[in-house]
């Protein structure tokens, strides 16, 4: 068995070890936006237009396009973490665990997602999952913010 350790410390004739632990955000990322821009995650680039009191999100990844429209700002786009529970069509609340097991993520690529969590209500709602820009489908509210993915050739 092969244990990796990230502390040895001796003391008093005592050795102590202190295993690594990779914590919720060691591999995750989040932005937080409060007005157009533009942003980096791991995904692509994230172009944030706004017109009135909506924003549209888009994201160029390799070789596509993929679009949020009508979203309220603020908002964050982050990792997916444990717990997270996404706002469906009609209300309709999912966990984002079982969301990804149904589509087959494998449990390393699961904080690879990025979720959309609404910031200006006070329950702070994860809206979408965007699951397009690995390849899967996306959970949300698809009739209110997904547009789907394009190619950059269209």
């Amino acid at each position: 068995m092969t244990l990796k350790l990230s502390t040895v410390l001796c003391a008093a004739r005592h050795l102590f070890f202190k295993k690594t632990e990779k914590g919720a955000t060691d591999s995750g990322f989040f932005v937080i936006i409060e007005h157009a821009g533009n942003y980096r995650i791991p995904a692509g680039s994230l172009t944030v237009t706004v017109s009135g009191e909506r924003a549209t999100l888009t994201l160029a990844t390799d070789g596509s396009v993929r679009v949020l429209y009508g979203m309220e700002l603020p908002l964050c786009v982050r990792s997916r973490v444990l717990g997270d529970v996404v706002v469906g069509t009609g209300k309709k609340l999912r966990s984002a665990a079982s969301i990804c097991a149904a589509w087959k993520v494998p449990s390393e690529y699961r904080t690879a997602l990025p979720v959309v969590q609404a910031l200006k209500h006070p329950e702070q709602p994860v809206i979408a999952l965007w699951g397009s820009v690995y390849g899967y489908d996306d959970w949300g509210i698809k009739d209110a913010f997904f547009d789907g993915a394009r190619s950059e050739k269209d």
